[in-house]
């Protein structure tokens, strides 16, 4: 009893308070994910647990999920840091060869995704394969689990070599009026979905990888999966001064044109940047891109609360542009706007067209590209065509008959028309060209059909390129039934052989 007593106290007297803690965090997450506890599992993430502390009989929290089948604790230790190639410490055992091991499809699929090793061997020598095949799991787990291993030999020449970068760097500038808060490296700002009173000014770096399908935007089912190799990335963002903004852009400009994209409902700034990269590196746009992120929620169901923060924009979007029209050449400076941002850009220069027009001699922009604008079209037509018109030396209106978005906007605004439905046919205000492009299939590549479908981006940068629309090559002509104005019709490729 005096030993029992005398130990006691020297754990007390030399073994830190600290420990104690450590040694009652860690036992509560394994506890937590034994009892597949989500909620329990972030609250002790939140505390500072150490994510692949192994429990009592030496199994990390991870690989006790891979033996239980928890999906949904395996991707919560995985988003908090787990790392994915974690090993038991007998066996020597990865959460993927036990859920190899289980036949667990959802399971291997998810670590594999999430960049588990499937070469790695276990105490014996064993890989995933290996344990796939003794525990008699599905022919699908093996395939994959091959596929992957080839996948990874192609890719490394020794075990441990880093993978070579097979990305191109894109360097986009922006301008928003989005509130900014602090971040955490490499990104020490963030903006969100609110409104400031000013307009912050800065550059993004944005990865494309060599892989890239031109018009797709590509993105990891989840973002911790990102890989510059595969996916379309948001890398760094810097902030900048206004002057040093336009003083960098000055010097990077030269005698190059410049390319202002506005983005439309349900954006975040950082799906915006990596739209505008997509876009300039698709365009093969050699000048300087820049977008402007109003404060979009990004979020599909909040149409009403983007609808009012791009009415609250429009006088900072008026301010941007007009600072870029002052500090450079207006005849190399081109506008592409989208969606819920045309409604901004456009109200934005109907208002200043009066007032700036008797200042500087038009046309003040180059080419002026509205893709499926959400603008009531009765309004696009009697009072902001015949004054945009006027400001650039082409505008180019988008719109189609199948676009989903576009009825949804109806909805939303006591069913009035917007200027990118084409149904039942499109709108031809006096000096725009009209280009119908319902004959693509919208239900591929949606709304954003202007930069998700490879032929429509060659069609703009045609325009880009001041070429005639008797030489864009996918165009046909059609007159209106009512006004009698031409229009044209956009052949998708297989249709226009």
């Amino acid at each position: 009893m005096i030993n029992v007593l005398f130990s006691l106290l020297f754990l007390v007297l030399f073994f830190p308070l600290t420990s104690w803690s450590a040694l009652s965090i860690e036992g509560e997450l394994s506890t937590a994910v034994r009892n597949n506890d989500s909620a329990k599992i972030e609250e002790l993430v939140k505390k500072g647990v150490k994510i692949d502390a192994p429990d009592d009989q030496g199994v990390p929290p991870l690989v006790r999920a891979a033996e239980l089948g928890l999906a949904d604790v395996l991707f919560k230790l995985i988003a908090a840091g787990a790392d994915v190639n974690v090993t038991d410490d007998k066996q020597k055992r990865t959460p993927l060869m036990v859920a190899a091991g289980k036949g667990d499809t959802a399971l291997v699929v998810l670590l594999l995704e999430a960049g588990a090793d499937p070469t790695r061997v276990d105490a014996s020598g064993i890989n995933a394969i290996g344990y796939a095949k003794n525990g008699n799991a599905p022919d699908d787990i093996k395939t994959k689990l091959l596929e992957y291993s080839e996948e990874r030999r192609k890719k490394f020449r020794t075990r441990g070599e880093a993978e070579p970068k097979k990305f191109i760097p894109v360097s986009v500038y922006y301008a928003t009026n989005r509130k900014a808060i602090t971040a955490s490296a490499p990104n020490p700002v963030e903006y969100i979905g609110e409104p400031d009173r000013s307009i912050h000014y800065g550059v993004c770096e944005v990865s494309i990888p060599e892989v890239h399908a031109p018009g797709e935007l590509e993105s990891p089912s989840l973002e911790i999966w990102a890989d510059p190799n595969k996916h379309i990335i948001l890398q760094k963002v810097t902030e900048l001064g206004e002057k040093d903004f336009f003083n960098t852009i000055n010097r990077n400009a030269g005698n190059k044109e410049i390319l202002i994209f506005i983005h439309g409902y349900n954006v975040s700034f950082k799906k915006a940047a990596r739209r505008t990269a997509q876009l300039a590196y698709d365009l093969k746009f050699n000048g300087v891109p820049i977008f402007f992120s109003w404060p979009s929620n990004g979020n599909f169901l909040k149409y009403a609360s983007d609808a009012e923060n791009i009415q609250q924009s429009i006088p900072a979007i008026s301010s941007f542009i007009m600072d870029v029209v002052d500090r450079f050449k207006p005849d190399r400076i081109h506008i592409i706007a989208h969606s819920m941002g045309t409604y901004g850009l456009t109200q934005a220069l109907a208002k200043l067209s009066d007032a700036y027009l008797n200042k500087r001699k038009p046309p003040i922009f180059n080419q002026l590209v509205l893709a499926a604008p959400d603008i009531d079209a009765d309004v696009f037509q009697k009072e902001i065509a015949p004054k945009i018109t006027k400001l650039a030396k082409r505008v180019s209106l988008y719109s189609s008959s199948k676009d989903v978005a576009m009825t949804v906007s109806r909805y939303f605004n006591n069913q009035r028309r917007r200027a990118g439905d084409s149904d039942p046919e499109i709108l031809t205000p006096k000096g725009i060209d009209a280009i119908d492009v319902s004959r693509v299939d919208t239900s591929l590549v949606g709304h954003s059909y202007y930069g998700s479908n490879n032929s429509i981006i060659t069609d703009i940068k045609m325009v880009l390129s001041r070429k005639s629309l008797e030489e864009r090559k996918f165009l046909t002509p059609r007159n209106n039934k009512t006004t009698n104005r031409k229009y044209w019709i956009f052949n998708p490729p297989q249709e226009s052989l």
